[in-house]
Order: structure tokens, then sequence, then C-alpha cells
């Protein structure tokens, strides 16, 4: 296998792992898998890349994994949807397309795989601005976000990003901390870093 070859399967799996689905069986196979969403643990692993999309959404997969975190036997950590100073990332996300947390919570404890959340976000969200959505999420930078938080606060709640550029983007900064607190996780950079 090449090694390219393989780094692209390694990061399907990975992909595929943190997603909280277990693939269809085999079809000749007499006793197929029935997939569950299953709640995840962010204190001992990061949610997806803000990178990462749905329904072509940066973030998508980033508040599924917040939210499947909140489910039952689930454990959030440091994340969230909301923050104190104002929205944020996800919250933005989920405004810009009409969906509430608490609906899109309730759609996650209600469906056994990924797939399904992605058949309601095209039934229920408004994904008819993706690309300026998409835009609108990615550009806040780090002095842009000191503009309403203060920079103590700010730097408390993401100390990666003392070490970066004020121009730094935000999704960057969310890698950052991710890589911070899950050393483990990240072999040679991101798994989840976008495509070049």
């Amino acid at each position: 296998m090449r090694a390219d070859s393989q780094r692209s399967t390694i990061y399907e799996a990975k992909i595929y792992l943190s997603s909280g689905t277990r693939p269809a069986q085999n079809k000749n196979c007499s006793t197929p898998t029935q997939a569950i969403m299953r709640p995840i643990d962010l204190t001992i692993q990061p949610p997806r890349s803000p990178y990462q999309k749905m329904e072509g959404l940066y973030m998508m997969p980033r508040t599924i994994d917040k939210l499947r975190a909140k489910l039952p036997g689930g454990k959030i950590g440091a994340y969230s949807i909301t923050t104190a100073f104002g929205p944020g990332l996800s919250l933005l996300l989920l405004d810009d397309i009409g969906v509430t947390e608490k609906s899109l919570l309730e759609i996650v404890q209600k469906v056994s795989v990924e797939h399904e959340i992605a058949d309601w976000l095209r039934r229920n969200a408004d994904l008819s601005s993706v690309a300026s959505l998409n835009d609108k999420l990615f550009s806040p930078r780090i002095e842009d976000v000191l503009t309403f938080i203060p920079a103590v606060t700010f730097y408390e709640i993401y100390p990666a990003a003392e070490k970066m550029s004020i121009t730094s983007p935000m999704f960057e900064v969310l890698l950052e901390d991710d890589r911070l607190m899950f050393p483990n996780h990240f072999h040679n950079g991101s798994v989840f870093a976008p495509k070049a």
C-alpha cells in the first residue's frame, strides 16, 4: 500500500471513528450491524475540526460533537455552544441557518447515524447561503474577538492563542487549543487540517 493511500485510509478511519457510527456490514453478511449515535467524551478527545463540513457547512460536525457530548453518558469538558461574551462560532452557524441548539440537540438524540442529521438539515435548515456563511464563520481573527472580549479572559479561554499572531483565524485558534489540550490525539500536525 502506498504511503499516501495509507494516510488517506487512516484519515477516513479517524473521520469514521469520530462520527460515532459503525459502518454497515458487508451486504453478504447475514447479521447487519445497526449504527448507533453515541455520546462522546470531550475531556479525552477534541471535537472534530472546524474545517470539516456537513451539507457544505464548516463547523457543523464540530457542533454535532459538542451536542453528542451533552447526551447522557457524554462529557462536554471545556467546550460549549454559547459563550458569556456573545455567540460562539457554533451558535453563529445555527442562527444563520435558522436552527436552534435545542432543535438540533433533539435530532442528535433521536438519530442513529449522522447522515440522518444531514437529511434533517436539508429539510429544516436554510442552506441557501452556505458559501457566504462559511466566509462569515472563517473570517473572525483573534484581533476581531479581542474587540469584545478582554485579552486576559480570551487568553484564559484559548491559551494556545498567546503564541499566535493576532491576525490568526479563529479556526486555527480552535485547532491549536485542541492540540494543546490533546497532544496525543494529533500526530505530525492535525489529521483534520483542510486539504491544500
